[in-house]
């Protein structure tokens, strides 16, 4: 069809239309390329964007106005900003960078008529900032540790290469011992030992300590096993001179006294030569018989704590005390030896004192900062040793020490070899911390028990361990035990009854992952069977503690571990243990650093708080509850025969944590009417110990008969469970006019069946239910002495 005719009648050509749509065509890619370029300068890092510095004032970003986006239109992207919706026009693109932090968060925003590629910087929160000062301090106090450890070791290698030059001295008044002597610091320890298979040891020690303060008085531990301490030198490293002293041994009171000509505060390396060790029963031998000449001789050390170190050489006193050890050896030429850290010829052959004839001396690397109980040897001759883990430079080696004579063979050594590496795997996993030797000794040892502490780098089995059964639960514990020894212990150390916890607490949980005890309780369990039978009962199993001797590590001591689990969260205390062995490798942590590292890791300082009263108060916490409108009135409960402690502790209460005050009573509010029963803590995170009034153990009864109760059935017994605690030891409170609402409670717990031990007996007598044989003592020496036991056999 021809185009229609124009208004002045003529056609137009069809070559005009071509050129507009051609020029239109040009005109368009021209403008796309443009904006093309212009978007792609202006979204490059290198392009000159306008920058808008904002001070990290929290308030100025809230309030600062936001004139093209709302917040809740702007979302993360990553890359080239992605277009909205149909939107086909884009605007040029606007950075904003603040000035608070280097790493930028981009986002997108959309509106009519334009498109905003906006890059945001996140502002640090309170909790960021406080994280990194935390760790800026952390790094600088580690620097300066480390500026002073290096500064000391200087100054303790200049004191060493001072020559010994004596003085004449004047004689030196000598001073009584005193009650609190001064604190001293001890830098590092030099040790030489003449062994013998007999009990009679011939010694050198250099000891290089610095005191707290002035002091004309230094104070070691010496026991009656040792002799000739007389021969003693004192020098002052930092004037290089010999300092006058005199000694005074007192083996009553165990402590070496040495009395300076001037008082001082100065690095001082103490010389004290030839003393003599006879008979410390802290020492292991086998000397063999002249008729059985073919048996091995073994010579060992096997200290349990610090005084037994000082049977054997003079110790500083004092709780914690670490350093490195050098240690030489003077020995018969058909001795083997070992000690915690590998032989060093280049010491060996530098030693100060020439060994005695017919001697040889081996000196070992100098080790890490240690305990004293860890300055350990082990001398033999006629045995045989079985090496492991060899193939790898960053396995440990295992060395099994056995002797053919005994009735060892090749075959016995498998075993002991695969569980220990398990074990030792397991604790590495455990901690975050690798074996912290290179080699693992395993001795069969010439004791009758074993023991719960070795030295480390060593175990040290009861004689024929290794020969029996492999399957024996006590054999596998002691093993288990030594082990998980090797750190806490060894590479860590704390009050004596708290590595004692620790040390079984971790015994239990990894067990539970390994089972290399076999058909053992789990941690569960195992804290269920440590809640007291009686509030009265004595602790059956401890040791102990170093500070203070008359106390013994009760049975319940472990439990406060797996309650901080139960109470914040499945891995919290494995999360602590790395923590410590983080920041804290070879030294000494006391309880109150233990409680710090808890609050860190929870979020919570009860938590910490609630663990240090719990190594320092000697009873449980002990709760009765009464349920009111508004929640729980708590209150406080002294054991029988003690003063109340009002603890400060966290507890699960109405589905949350709450915090329990150190207050006589006090009030937990609920947020919402329960289901059924109001009671605290039912699953026992807690160690605590909770009683209730009598409608509670009413509402529990029926509860219990109800198949909608939200507490099970092993809830319920365990709250009945700590009721008993509190009725045996005269804990109830006795309201006359609720001893008819406890008869019928007591009724309905003697026909469930549940009840055990001393409560059973008491509810039966208090219900006039003759006595059983086993029930005869308890009722007369228990149940006739409560009060509310009286008041309801006197009730018509």
């Amino acid at each position: 069809m021809s185009p229609p005719p124009s208004p002045n009648g003529k056609v137009p050509a069809r070559g005009g239309y071509v050129k507009v749509a051609v020029l239109l065509l040009v005109l368009l890619i021209t403008t796309v390329i443009i904006g093309g370029l212009a978007f792609i300068y202006l979204s490059s890092p290198d392009g000159e964007s306008p920058t808008i510095d904002v001070t990290p004032n929290k308030t100025q970003r809230r309030n600062r106005p936001s004139a093209h986006f709302q917040s809740s239109d702007v979302s993360p992207i990553v890359g080239r900003p992605i277009q909205k919706g149909i939107e086909t026009t884009t605007t040029p693109t606007t950075t904003i960078q603040t000035t608070v932090s280097t790493t930028t968060r981009t986002t997108t925003t959309s509106t009519t008529g334009e498109h905003a590629e906006v890059v945001i910087e996140e502002e640090p929160t309170i909790e960021v900032i406080e994280t990194t000062e935390k760790i800026e301090e952390k790094e600088e106090e580690e620097e300066e540790e480390e500026e002073e450890i290096v500064e000391e070791k200087g100054e303790i290698d200049r004191c060493a290469a001072l020559p010994i030059v004596r003085s004449s001295c004047a004689v030196v008044k000598r001073l009584p011992i005193s009650h609190s002597p001064t604190p001293l610091n001890l830098l590092h320890y030099s040790l030489n030992l003449t062994t013998s298979y007999g009990s009679h040891f011939i010694g050198d020690s250099e000891i290089f300590i610095r005191p707290s303060t002035q002091t004309n008085q230094i104070e070691l531990g010496a026991t009656q096993h040792l002799r000739s301490l007389d021969s003693v030198t004192v020098f002052d490293c930092t004037s290089g001179e010999a300092i006058c002293s005199t000694v005074q041994h007192d083996p009553a009171k165990e402590i070496l006294s040495i009395s300076l000509s001037s008082p001082s505060s100065s690095l001082l390396r103490i010389i004290i030569n030839r003393f003599h060790s006879i008979s410390a029963h802290s020492l292991y031998s086998q000397i063999p018989a002249a008729f059985n000449r073919q048996l091995p001789s073994v010579i060992g050390t096997h200290f349990h704590s610090d005084s037994d170190a000082k049977q054997l050489f003079p110790i500083v006193l004092g709780s914690g005390v670490r350093s490195p050890l050098s240690l030489c050896l003077f020995h018969d030429d058909s001795d083997m030896v070992t000690s915690s850290f590998p032989s060093d010829r280049d010491a060996s052959a530098s030693a100060r004192r020439a060994a005695v004839d017919g001697k040889r001396t081996t000196c070992f690397e100098k080790t890490k900062p240690i305990q004293q109980r860890d300055f350990a040897f082990l001398a033999h001759q006629k045995t045989e040793s079985i090496f492991f883990n060899k193939t790898s430079s960053a396995a440990t080696e295992l060395e099994v020490v056995f002797s053919f004579a005994q009735g060892f063979s090749p075959s016995h050594h498998e075993w002991i070899h695969e569980e220990t590496q398990k074990v030792l795997s397991s604790v590495s996993e455990w901690t975050s911390f690798p074996f912290p030797l290179s080699r693992l000794t395993l001795i069969d040892a010439p004791i009758p028990v074993s023991h719960p502490v070795s030295p480390l780098g060593f175990i040290v089995l009861k004689s024929g361990s290794l020969l029996g059964n492999p399957k024996v639960a006590t054999m596998r514990q002691s093993l288990m035990r030594q082990i998980i020894g090797q750190w806490i212990g060894g590479v860590l150390s704390s009050e004596m009854c708290v590595e004692d916890a620790l040390i079984t607490y971790l015994q239990w949980r990894i067990n539970d992952e390994i089972a290399f005890i076999a058909n053992q309780e789990n941690t569960t369990e195992k804290v269920r069977q440590s809640r007291p039978s009686s509030l009265d009962s004595k602790s059956k199993r401890g040791r102990p503690s170093s500070s203070s001797p008359s106390l013994l590590c009760p049975d319940r001591l472990p439990s406060i571990f797996h309650s901080i689990e139960s109470l914040y969260g499945d891995g919290i205390m494995q999360r602590i243990v790395r923590r410590l062995f983080e920041t804290r490798p070879f030294t000494h942590f006391t309880l109150n650093q233990l409680s710090q590292v808890v609050s860190e890791i929870t979020g919570d300082q009860n938590a910490g708080s609630y663990l240090r009263d719990w190594f320092t108060v000697s009873s449980r916490p002990l709760f009765h509850g009464r349920k009111i409108r508004e929640g729980m009135n708590l209150t406080q409960i002294a054991a029988p025969k003690k003063e109340v402690n009002l603890w400060r502790l966290p507890i699960e209460f109405d589905g949350r944590i709450v915090e329990v005050k150190p207050e006589l009573n006090q009030l937990l509010p609920i947020s919402t009417a329960p289901i059924d029963c109001l009671v605290i803590d039912p699953r026992r995170k807690n160690t605590a110990v909770v009683a209730y009034d009598v409608e509670t153990y009413q509402c529990l009864i029926r509860c219990s008969f109800n198949a909608l109760c939200s507490l099970s059935p092993s809830e319920i017994d365990s709250v009945i469970s700590d009721f008993g605690l509190f009725f045996t030891a005269n804990l109830i409170p006795v309201e006359q006019r609720q001893v008819a609402n406890w008869k019928i409670v007591f009724s309905s717990l003697q026909s469930r069946g549940s009840l055990t031990g001393e409560t059973k007996c008491c509810i039966d007598h208090s219900l006039r239910i003759a006595p059983s044989r086993e029930c005869a003592w308890t009722v007369n020496d228990i149940c006739k002495k409560i009060d509310l036991s009286s008041a309801i056999l006197s009730s018509v």
